[in-house]
């Protein structure tokens, strides 16, 4: 059963205009969780966070990891116990992680069409943006690569403002996440907030 959480808002949080019911739905997105290993608390606490927060109006998004292996897992969860995770109120959008490599090339294009001081470029065989790589080693995609597809994909369903409800340990890639949606979608609006075990949770500072 879903795990009931305790939302704890954060002081001076941003939310005024996330609650002005004459702007547009806002899609969030929580409780992602990989395929492989299955959803731990931490899915549940993430949904319950996300749906403290969202509008009856705004889009709840499901993202599940169907492409790396437990080995992949954050180490604050790979070993913790999967649960019944049945999120409620369900989501009105499921997205699987291997759907949205298309959609990354596509912001990838843009990136690379950048000036130059900002644009993508390949570094030893490997494409980069920011300062920060988009592939491994071996040339396969990065997480962050997938979720730079992911957001991509948010702004094709017609959204303009996003919020991405996450574990406080990806502070770093979302971190990373929100510079390169602003290079590649300057029209859109990517916040995050990271929440840890509890419930409690605060704004990412970018």
């Amino acid at each position: 059963m879903l795990m009931q959480q305790h939302v704890a808002h954060c002081s001076g949080a941003p939310l005024r205009s996330l609650e002005d019911d004459t702007l547009p739905p806002v899609i969030y997105e929580g409780g992602h969780y990989y395929l492989a290993k299955g959803p731990t608390p931490w899915s549940a606490t993430g949904w319950n966070v996300m749906c403290g927060l969202a509008r009856k109006r705004d889009a709840r998004m499901l993202f599940i990891d169907d492409v790396h292996p437990v080995e992949n897992v954050h180490e604050h969860e790979r070993h913790l116990k999967c649960i019944n995770f049945r999120p409620t109120p369900g989501p009105t959008h499921l997205a699987a992680e291997s759907a949205m490599l298309s959609h990354a090339h596509e912001a990838l294009k843009v990136l690379r069409s950048l000036p130059k001081r900002r644009r993508a470029r390949k570094i030893q065989g490997r494409w980069h943006c920011s300062g920060f790589p988009l592939e491994g080693i071996s040339g396969r995609p990065l997480c962050l690569f997938f979720d730079l597809g992911l957001t991509w994909y948010k702004r094709l369903l017609g959204f303009d403002r996003a919020v991405n409800v996450v574990p406080e340990f990806y502070a770093d890639e979302q971190r990373r996440l929100v510079r390169l949606a602003k290079k590649a979608m300057p029209d859109f609006e990517l916040r995050v907030i990271l929440h840890d075990a509890q419930g409690s949770w605060r704004w990412l500072e970018v």
